[in-house]
């Protein structure tokens, strides 16, 4: 049928007024392409290419850019694929303790309690609250919470930082609930000598809180 070469499936007229305020005069198509290019199925595309094409070295870049939106791009890719994190840790870690909010979230959401269960690795990271926002070192220990087995020299030395004034009385509550749990999934932790003259120490301390909380926990342990 020749007349069908000649049939069209829709009309062209002049753009409705009440479009005039989201695409640019004379260009209704131009913005519709773009809309979809950025937002539709070709952003969807591009992503794909992107992903199958990351790899260790391109994170590592991405890390080594000044700009903080490369470093949260990197970081988002290692939270969604935590393979990278052992190849870029050296990296990444440093980053907990970015006096950007942003960064600093970000590299903590990338850290993984599977990761952190080296005791190597928790003390290094334990460590990295000497230079971290107030806010991100209760992120530090609510992360610890969540490790499986976490070492009596992590738990000491967590301890170490609330006696050299790093950590509030609320992140030494915090604290207790770590230990809590080891105890019961390693018992005796309490009386490794390293903790138990921590918390000896602790429930002497001049700060009646602190010496009245610790009490009350040695007391809920045994």
């Amino acid at each position: 049928n020749l007349m069908a070469l000649f049939e069209v499936d829709g009309y062209s007229s002049a753009t409705s007024p009440t479009l005039k305020e989201y695409v640019v005069k004379d260009a209704v198509y131009t913005c519709y392409t773009l809309w979809h290019t950025v937002y539709g199925e070709t952003r969807a595309h591009i992503d794909d290419i992107l992903e199958s094409r990351i790899d260790a070295a391109y994170v590592k870049q991405l890390l080594m850019k000044e700009s903080e939106n490369h470093k949260i791009f990197a970081l988002d890719i290692i939270r969604r694929e935590n393979s990278f994190l052992s190849e870029c840790d050296f990296m990444v870690l440093p980053l907990v303790g970015s006096p950007d909010r942003n960064i600093s979230e970000k590299a903590l959401l990338a850290i993984t309690p599977q990761y952190l269960s080296s005791p190597e690795k928790q003390l290094q990271f334990v460590n990295l609250m000497d230079h971290a926002l107030p806010e991100i070192k209760y992120e530090i220990i609510y992360k610890m919470q969540l490790v499986d087995k976490v070492s009596t020299a992590a738990v000491a030395l967590l301890l170490d930082k609330f006696m050299s004034g790093k950590i509030s009385s609320g992140g030494l509550n915090q604290i207790f609930k770590i230990i809590s749990k080891q105890e019961l999934l390693n018992k005796g932790i309490v009386n490794n000598r390293e903790i138990e003259s921590r918390l000896t120490q602790l429930s002497n301390h001049p700060d009646a809180y602190t010496a009245n909380l610790t009490r009350n926990f040695m007391k809920s342990i045994r």
